[in-house]
């Protein structure tokens, strides 16, 4: 019976998608993300396209002067995978925080729109 516990499972090695580094605050690399876009209008020049739910997160987070929770943007209907990616490209930024409800004290997560993410969001 020990030898079965001490056995480890091993588990088929599925290939990981190489990592791509973020170019910076804002930019993105091309192909990084299927919701943030990017087009090329010229060689070395990058547009930057939103989808229509990102750009309705962005407009959501910058009516608020505080942000929101994470977990009130998914009520809203707003995806985590969406709301990632716009924490990664640099338009969100994200925090944890310590709420008490009740007796008990919970961690959120609030996000707030960056000065590049109301940059993307007039253009």
């Amino acid at each position: 019976m020990s030898y079965l516990l001490s056995r480890r499972r091993s588990r088929p090695s599925t290939p990981r998608p190489p990592r791509v580094p973020l170019a910076g605050p804002g930019e993105l690399l091309i192909g990084v993300s299927p919701m943030l876009e990017t087009s090329r209008l010229s060689p070395g020049i990058r547009m930057l396209t939103l989808s229509d739910d990102c750009r309705h997160a962005l407009s959501v987070l910058a009516g608020s002067r505080n942000g929101h929770t994470e977990s009130l943007m998914i009520v809203r209907g707003f995806g985590r995978v969406l709301l990632a990616e716009l924490v990664l490209a640099g338009f969100v930024g994200a925090e944890i925080e310590r709420m008490v409800v009740g007796s008990k004290a919970i961690n959120v997560r609030r996000l707030r729109i960056t000065q590049a993410g109301r940059k993307a969001l007039s253009a």
